[in-house]
């Protein structure tokens, strides 16, 4: 069956820096019940519990390399991490926090991850005469022999197959209310990990996932 957002429902979702709980080069972590996401400069990494390694990398073709990440919200809470026997190894007061924003992603484009109802969602932030086609992903599975991908009549994404089969949401575009034209602010609300929800007073635009031959992931807004 394919893994569909339902099966990553956690309870409460933040996130925290990477202060040595971690491998080195993940700069964030968001846990759920039975999985971690692993926050990169350069994408993001699903980690199921009990298996080693990333079921599914999410990577940003194109971007900017080195994005500012920023928490966001911090929730006044802290983690401590007692990782072996030695307390020289002990990380603790690690903060949480609500939301994870990548600032300047690609030109005039920032992503922002929060959560949603116990989901975990992600918005790209389209700035006023940017232009969202520059947005594009890889996707990468830990699972032999060829990986299927398809687009359904939704609009909706399908990689892998069997138990290594996952289904990525179609995207939705909100056009902004009046007031957060006058901020300055548009959201692309793409569905990693859950189906997509209406923002209050926005007019939603359905969109779908388009593949391209060298196997980079784009929308298709409209």
């Amino acid at each position: 069956a394919a893994r569909e957002g339902k099966r990553l429902l956690a309870s409460t979702i933040s996130f925290e820096p990477n202060l040595g709980q971690a491998e080195e080069g993940i700069s964030y972590l968001a846990r759920g019940d039975r999985y971690t996401l692993a926050f990169q400069p350069q994408g993001v990494a699903l980690y199921l519990a009990g298996e080693r390694g990333p079921s599914l990398r999410l990577q940003f073709a194109g971007a900017n390399k080195a994005p500012r990440l920023e928490p966001l919200d911090p929730l006044g809470s802290y983690a401590n991490y007692y990782l072996d026997q030695d307390p020289a190894h002990w990380v603790s007061s690690v903060p949480s926090h609500g939301r994870l924003l990548y600032r300047d992603l690609y030109p005039g484009i920032d992503l922002l991850w929060y959560g949603q109802g116990g989901w975990i969602e992600y918005d790209f932030l389209v700035a006023p005469g940017a232009d969202p086609t520059q947005i594009a992903m890889g996707l990468e599975e830990r699972q032999t022999g060829g990986v299927r991908r398809w687009v359904d009549r939704s609009g909706n994404l399908h990689t892998g197959q069997g138990e290594a089969a996952w289904i990525l949401r179609a995207p939705v575009i909100y056009q902004p209310t009046s007031e957060e034209k006058a901020r300055g602010k548009s959201q692309l609300r793409s569905s990693q990990f859950l189906h997509p929800s209406m923002a209050d007073g926005s007019r939603r635009i359905e969109g779908a996932y388009h593949l391209l031959e060298n196997g980079e992931i784009r929308f298709s807004l409209g």
